[in-house]
């Protein structure tokens, strides 16, 4: 794992189903991350483990774009360059941070696209959760 920043603010680069944390945390950020996670386990395990190194009544802020179609997950994935991603619906990613310790305190909608040519509905979310276990 590498470490880089100074101060009290420190960035990780690792695989962040098994990152080792050094100690616990006041609060945390993960953006735009998690719907590249392809089966809601390993979003569990990422905040899992994330809770377990955070201090009681930490924040978390997140950003992800979640899929609005009454769909548990929307796979995309773009052949000619390789992109691909995974989003969720609502209440799949709400309920991995649920049973990770985590309570939403407040939610902003970032944007609502439809993408017509798709029949497709997503909107990007930003949210701020709060440790509770």
């Amino acid at each position: 794992m590498e470490s880089v920043g100074g101060g009290n603010i420190k960035f990780f680069c690792s695989d962040a189903r098994s990152i080792e944390y050094k100690k616990n945390y006041d609060a945390a950020m993960i953006l735009g991350m998690l719907m590249y996670m392809e089966n809601p386990e390993d979003i569990y395990t990422i905040l899992k483990n994330l809770s377990e190194n955070l201090k009681q009544d930490a924040y978390l802020v997140t950003k992800d774009t979640l899929n609005a179609e009454n769909k548990d997950v929307v796979y995309m994935f773009n052949q000619k360059n390789g992109y691909k991603a995974c989003y969720w619906s609502q209440n799949v990613y709400y309920e991995q941070f649920k049973k990770a310790g985590f309570q939403l305190e407040k939610e902003i909608l970032l944007e609502d696209c439809i993408q017509k040519n798709k029949n497709m509905h997503f909107v990007a979310r930003g949210g701020i959760w709060k440790k509770i276990r």
